[in-house]
């Protein structure tokens, strides 16, 4: 396993002076605990929505998120363990009191090296929230995440998740799924009226079509089975 990345431990520097320099000045007593529990839910789970829109990611990509990951865990961790207030014990605790937002990170490291049937199995992405499923089918396929296709910064995409509910956020995917296949028949169908001249086009586009389509398949039974509830 490799180094982890500079943005990993210029994080993790960042967190302990959040916490040693800012946070351990209030003398809050218990409160602190909570805010510990707080704090790791939230960098856990804003760290798991920017890596699950990391696009292209091949397979080096990969191997560097599971290198990252762990030094990740570990400045977390810490925090844990340490306290974050005056008057707060050393908690003692495990990343696993965090719960969820946890266990959706150990499960998109599983989810990295899934096989593309996988991906819409709920039995096999049970830990990984469907968003999050739904950003990795796109990320290995020809069509666009959803900050792509509206020209938003990721930050911006992630902001909009926070802001709205889970249906708004999966009803933008799922919007973006019906754009890219009706642009897709649009592409094929001016390059098809150009007669000689458009074949190699309209032949690139149907190739990309019928790959985008399998993914196209995946993102609508996740879609699915979300609002079923699985």
């Amino acid at each position: 396993m490799g180094a982890s990345s500079l943005y990993i431990q210029e994080l993790a520097e960042k967190l302990a002076f959040v916490r040693v320099e800012i946070l351990s000045k209030y003398n809050v007593g218990e409160l602190g605990q909570q805010w510990c529990l707080d704090l790791a839910r939230h960098l856990l789970r804003t760290f798991v929505l920017h890596v699950s829109i990391i696009k292209p990611l091949g397979e080096s990509g990969k191997m560097q998120l599971i290198s990252d990951i762990p030094g990740f865990e570990f400045a977390i961790d810490a925090m844990l363990r340490e306290g974050i207030a005056q008057g707060t014990a050393k908690l003692g605790w495990k990343l696993d009191a965090v719960g969820m937002d946890y266990f959706a990170l150990k499960a998109f490291r599983q989810l990295l090296f899934s096989d593309n049937e996988d991906l819409a199995k709920p039995e096999r992405t049970n830990d990984v929230p469907s968003l999050i499923v739904l950003h990795h089918i796109l990320v290995r396929s020809p069509l666009p995440l959803p900050h792509e296709l509206h020209g938003w910064q990721e930050s911006q995409y992630v902001r909009f998740i926070e802001e709205h509910t889970d249906d708004e956020v999966l009803s933008v995917l799922e919007q973006g799924l019906k754009h890219w296949r009706a642009k897709m028949l649009s592409d094929i169908e001016d390059a098809d009226d150009l007669g000689p001249p458009g074949n190699q086009k309209k032949q690139e586009k149907e190739r990309e079509l019928n790959v985008g389509e399998t993914f196209v398949a995946l993102a609508s039974k996740v879609l699915q089975n979300a609002r079923m509830g699985l």
